[in-house]
């Protein structure tokens, strides 16, 4: 499938220069497919890189990282 936008909620933005944490929910994707590059592209001018997305996907809950933004937006998982 693809981005849905209206799943995604943007975090509040902070003023003293920390990630700012978003989530996005789906329930028509998996897991892999969200971490593909460029799904979040449509999104990308609200993103900076270490930014967090928190996914609830079709599979899976998970915490994301956000490690590019140009050409297009790419994540990975946050491991602990």
């Amino acid at each position: 499938m693809a981005f849905d936008l209206n799943g995604f909620s943007n975090g509040s933005n902070s003023q003293k220069g920390a990630p700012t944490a978003h989530t996005y929910k789906t329930e028509a994707d998996a897991i892999a497919t969200v971490d593909a590059s460029a799904y979040f592209d449509q999104v990308a001018l609200s993103l900076l890189i270490g930014d967090t997305i928190f996914v609830a996907a079709s599979d899976a809950n998970s915490f994301r990282v956000v490690t590019a933004t140009t050409p297009n937006v790419t994540v990975a998982a946050i491991t602990l």
